[in-house]
């Protein structure tokens, strides 16, 4: 507690100073409330705390800023007991407008918020160095965001409850080494698109994606130096294609499975393949 205050600094009231409402104000020696918090700061003419105060509960959680009708309202910090602490905009007791909530597991989350709840546009750092920002609805990433891992992958694209979403536009994958999957999402699944993908083996495709599968038209270059360039099937090539071997050998004609069952020649002629 004491070195986030320390950290923090002193609250300034001056900042956040709301316009004058009419209410009368009085300031009163600290008061003790039957739930062992303390208050000392202004009241207004009805008795309720309104105006500049500081209240300190049971637990040692601190509360200094603006009140109105008893309850926190406009510009305010909340250092919790437990290491949490918020600075920003109140509504009738609760987080409201734009402010920083910073969690004592190193989480933090700075943007707007709706009665308690992370609504609108906003960031949020991951201890673990992720970051997040973009749109949300109550306290859950949706609508339109880009989110960064510290192994350099990132994801930018529509989200919904939280998850990669199919029914709002795409979501794009970007990995460090250069591979992205630009395409639909369901459930926090991959459905379809397109992408470039780096093998294990070293080889690296670009083109279409279907589940997690190459499917579709696409080219693949060989760690050997070879392309192939044209349809594929769950994985194979498939389809009319060409490839270049890495001595600059071209065959070009109809594939299936990754066989070549149907040559073309330079002049038209065709060339029957084996077929396995």
């Amino acid at each position: 507690m004491k070195r986030i205050r320390d950290e923090l600094g002193d609250f300034n009231f001056e900042e956040g100073e709301p316009e004058d409402d009419g209410v009368k104000l009085t300031k009163k020696p600290l008061l003790n409330f039957y739930d062992g918090s303390q208050y000392s700061g202004e009241w207004g003419h009805t008795g309720k705390r309104h105006g500049k105060g500081k209240q300190v509960d049971k637990r040692g959680s601190i509360y200094e800023g603006y009140w109105k009708n008893d309850m926190k309202q406009g510009k305010g910090r909340f250092i919790k007991s437990v290491g949490d602490y918020y600075v920003g905009d109140w509504s009738e007791g609760k987080r409201h407008g734009e402010g920083l909530h910073s969690f004592h597991n190193g989480d933090s989350y700075h943007g707007n918020w709706f009665k308690n709840m992370a609504q609108g546009e906003g960031t949020y750092h991951w201890g673990d160095g992720r970051v997040y920002t973009g749109g949300w609805l109550y306290n859950v990433k949706e609508g339109f965001g880009g989110q960064d891992w510290p192994n350099g992958e990132k994801w930018v694209g529509w989200w919904a409850n939280n998850l990669e979403n199919d029914t709002k536009g795409v979501l794009t994958k970007k990995k460090p080494q250069g591979d992205s999957m630009n395409g639909e999402w369901r459930h926090g699944k991959w459905i379809g698109g397109s992408g470039v993908m780096t093998l294990p083996d070293g080889n690296r495709y670009e083109g279409e994606i279907k589940g997690k599968n190459r499917d579709g038209y696409g080219t693949m270059h060989f760690k050997d130096g070879a392309t192939y360039q044209g349809g594929w099937k769950k994985n194979h090539m498939d389809g009319h294609g060409t490839r270049v071997n890495e001595n600059g050998k071209t065959q070009m004609g109809l594939w299936e499975r990754d066989k070549l069952v149907e040559e073309h020649k330079d002049d038209g002629k065709k060339k029957k393949g084996k077929r396995k």
